[in-house]
């Protein structure tokens, strides 16, 4: 079997591991950095909205009162730095970050299936030192959220006793946005690249990894696996007071077998009420005011707000054509734009286009520049459709240039105000389709007029 399983590595890739370890390393640098950056954020921000929370009860209490609490509170920071600063061992299961760290043990001790790959152990201990690098930040992500759970729940007490339970709503969003930050990290940490996924397929088509797998992840020195007691002295036993998966699977088939023919009917409807009472009990809670859910907000999150500024960039083109007249000739301004999400139904931008002359007809078809399109616009989405109300304000220069120093002059500049509908949709995985049918409110003044209905189309990236 070793013979066939180096053969199935050997022939698909041999340097396939030296890749696997540079796109865990880029990963957990990437991973970690963010992570730590959050963290410095969110403490930072939490402490400042709770030092203002603590002024406004000062107003309230007695002067050793107030004293206590600030004193009190440098105190609570003060200790979790403490406890924070320098490596933290993660105390909790993540199933993606044991399936990474247990294929690096497996190429770790089957170096002779990669002859091949240079220096795979150093690169390893270098790739090793960086994932324990993300779990220390991991479990000090978790202890932040801990530390912040109770410093709300005290505050919370404390803004109560003096009669402004009301102004926790800042902080609940700080402990929102945080928690929420540390998921999308577990999100991308769960979101294996190319790369990850092509070497994890690769090793599990291999016996020797399955068996190596099933032994030496992290949930082997939790509960040993039906048919890992094989001997091996890798195998952990079990942690004492704890059942294993097959001791439970025992206890309940001799429960249902003592109870008779109808014990699973009665066992699933016995689950069925247990669930049932579960659901009423969250929501008697939810009810009484409180919540089941410590990461469940009183306000109507933003899940832009998680994002870094670049994420929340949209990128696009514009198209609009127009018959010619009197005064100009059919023109069509090509336009680039740029776009911020204020959130999912608010969106700013602004954009720069060329008015490109396309002459007086199909029998007089001559390209020209004929001047230049400036823009901001903001749209807003009409509830959860896909139409979208568009404003902007517009500045067009209706003629060719050769220098900058044309453009300054004002005067030269026409306005348009427009108002109106945008229809978006999905065209394949990375673009949007955009179909635009506007008013234009300032054409009525323009010298000459110009068009007062303005439609165009588009395309934006994802």
């Amino acid at each position: 079997m070793f013979a066939q399983d180096s053969a199935v590595i050997v022939t698909a890739n041999n340097s396939l591991p030296n890749k696997y370890i540079k796109a865990i390393d880029a990963k957990s640098d990437k991973l970690s950095n963010t992570l730590d950056a959050k963290t410095t954020k969110y403490l930072r921000r939490f402490q400042k909205q709770e030092n203002r929370l603590l002024r406004k009860i000062s107003n309230k209490v007695d002067s050793s009162t107030s004293q206590r609490l600030f004193t009190d509170a440098e105190k609570q920071y003060q200790q979790l730095s403490e406890r924070i600063r320098g490596a933290r061992k993660l105390t909790h299961y993540i199933p993606r970050l044991d399936t990474m760290i247990t294929s690096l043990q497996f190429l770790d001790k089957h170096r002779e299936l990669f002859s091949q790959s240079k220096d795979l152990q150093g690169k390893l201990a270098t790739s090793m030192g960086k994932i324990n690098e993300f779990k220390s930040e991991l479990q000090k992500a978790e202890d932040l959220k801990q530390f912040l759970k109770e410093r709300r729940a005290y505050l919370k007490q404390q803004l109560e006793q003096a009669g402004l339970s009301n102004q926790l709503k800042k902080l609940n969003k700080e402990y929102f946005y945080y928690c929420e930050e540390v998921k999308a990290i577990h999100e991308d940490l769960d979101n294996p690249d190319k790369i990850e996924r092509k070497t994890f397929e690769l090793l599990s088509r291999t016996g020797i990894f399955q068996e190596f797998l099933r032994k030496n992840s992290f949930l082997a020195t939790l509960f040993r696996s039906p048919g890992s007691t094989g001997g091996s002295a890798s195998v952990p036993t079990p942690l004492p007071g704890l059942q294993t998966t097959t001791q439970v699977s025992q206890i309940i088939q001799q429960q249902l077998g003592n109870a008779g023919p109808n014990a699973m009917q009665q066992l699933q409807q016995n689950v069925q009420q247990a669930q049932t009472l579960a659901q009423e009990l969250k929501d008697k809670i939810n009810k009484a005011g409180g919540s089941s859910d410590d990461e469940t907000p009183n306000f109507k999150p933003n899940p832009q707000h998680i994002k870094s500024f670049f994420r929340r960039l949209e990128f696009g083109t514009s198209i609009q054509s127009q018959r010619g007249n009197n005064y100009f000739p059919a023109t069509t301004t090509v336009a680039l734009t740029a776009a911020y999400r204020l959130s999912d139904k608010k969106l700013i931008g602004i954009g720069m286009g060329e008015i490109i002359g396309l002459g007086t007809g199909w029998n007089h078809l001559q390209f020209s520049q004929s001047g230049l399109n400036l823009r901001n616009f903001i749209d807003w989405r009409i509830k959860m459709s896909s139409l979208w109300l568009t404003g902007g304000y517009e500045m067009n220069y209706l003629s060719a240039f050769n220098s900058i120093e044309q453009l300054k002059q004002y005067n030269a500049w026409q306005q348009s105000g427009l108002i109106g509908l945008s229809k978006k949709y999905n065209v394949g995985k990375k673009f949007k389709g955009s179909l635009q049918l506007l008013w234009d409110f300032l054409s009525y003044r323009q010298m000459p007029r110009g068009k007062s209905i303005v439609f165009r189309t588009g395309f934006n990236l994802k």
